[in-house]
């Protein structure tokens, strides 16, 4: 489990507002918090949400 992973799925909107984003289900963004974010969505909700994600995981990740 990646804190980081938990906070930005929380600074984005939480686990509903991800599912949307993300297209899936609110079962499978949930997993998430204990698996962390897989790259691909990862990649794009750091593009849909720039500023929080370098807020949460830096301008290095």
């Amino acid at each position: 489990m990646n804190k980081k992973h938990i906070d930005f799925i929380n600074e984005i909107g939480g686990v509903s507002r991800v599912s949307e984003y993300c297209s899936i289900t609110k079962g499978a963004v949930s997993h998430w918090k204990k698996t962390n974010i897989p790259k691909a969505q990862l990649n794009f909700l750091s593009l849909k949400f720039p500023i929080e994600f370098k807020k949460i995981f830096g301008a290095n990740q």
